[in-house]
């Protein structure tokens, strides 16, 4: 059996617009020559694919089976055209990047799927790494991206790389609902406070919202993962501070989180040789098109016991990228 694919784009307008006459003004043909084409194809299966009733044509199970198969050929066709367009404007290759756990979940899954649908010619290959290790993939060429989190003011980037910043989103304070609320930043004083590690964005956070304090009161336990230190907040262990990303995982009605100004942001950046991006078409545009998805994202922060109060804050960090 030999199908002509001309003839299944005549069967699908008929299964589309309802009937011969509307496939014929789709298609911009007279219907007769619709209904050739069909008989045509009905020779070449060898079963009927239309019947003709009082109110128009309609497609017998398997014209709608043959219908079905047309409809994936014609998505195949589409993604097909957009990939080769991708490599007739040259842009293909492989972008490894290496990244934490927030900016993975809520800013590189999502933004992949953007860009194969857009980029198809790249193709980002992730991974969960932390940064001590992720410099030395960069540094060898095993990286061509690594995701850093930084406290408000971060540092120089090391000679030969370059730190473009995509996305800055305000610390949030995460508290137990039994510390009550917290209206301004004099409540601060008496919460005690979960220690991170030292060197960490969340660490410098925490340092420079207590430094105005005469004794800060700091907690024995220590979290790495901000989920772990809002299972230690629930448990009644301490306050700790939050990214806004991070809040998808604050789901518990025993966790209050309180959005107040002057507690800075976390800045999201990008780490890349240099050099790289002059050299390498597919970095520079994977570069480009995250800096503009990072600008899309929603800059408002929920606040309230458990996340149940759905109060909604102006964002005070967000740059445009």
């Amino acid at each position: 059996m030999k199908i002509d694919p001309r003839r299944l784009e005549v069967l699908l307008a008929v299964h589309r617009e309802g009937g011969v006459t509307g496939a014929a003004g789709r298609l911009s043909i007279s219907a007769s020559a619709v209904s050739q084409q069909l008989a045509r194809l009905e020779r070449e299966v060898g079963v009927a694919v239309i019947e003709r009733t009082v109110s128009g044509a309609v497609l017998t199970p398997a014209g709608r089976a043959l219908a079905a198969g047309a409809e994936r050929i014609e998505n195949e066709l589409v993604e097909l055209s957009s990939t080769l367009r991708s490599y007739a404007d040259g842009v293909t290759g492989t972008i490894r990047v290496g990244a934490f756990p927030t900016f993975i979940n809520a800013i590189l899954l999502p933004y992949r799927r953007d860009l194969t649908a857009t980029t198809p010619g790249i193709d980002v290959r992730i991974a969960e790494i932390e940064e001590p290790e992720g410099m030395t993939l960069l540094r060898s060429g095993r990286l061509d991206v690594l995701c850093l989190e930084r406290d408000t003011n971060p540092e120089t980037a090391p000679q030969g790389y370059t730190d473009a910043p995509v996305y800055d989103e305000p610390w949030v304070l995460i508290t137990h609902v039994g510390n009550g609320p917290i209206a301004s930043r004099r409540d601060l004083d008496g919460l005690t406070w979960l220690r991170q590690p030292p060197g960490s964005a969340g660490n410098h956070a925490m340092e420079r919202i207590t430094a105005s304090m005469a004794r800060p009161i700091r907690s024995p336990h220590m979290h790495y993962s901000y989920s772990t230190g809002v299972a230690m907040v629930a448990e009644g262990l301490g306050a700790t501070v939050l990214p806004q990303l991070a809040l998808t995982d604050v789901n518990r009605p025993e966790v209050r989180v309180t959005a107040l100004p002057g507690l800075g942001v976390r800045r999201l950046l990008v780490r890349h040789r240099t050099r790289a991006v002059q050299s390498e078409p597919a970095l520079a545009q994977f570069l480009d098109q995250l800096c503009t998805w990072c600008g899309r994202l929603p800059a408002r922060v929920r606040t309230g016991p458990g996340l149940g109060h759905a109060e909604q804050r102006p964002h005070p960090g967000q740059t445009s990228p």
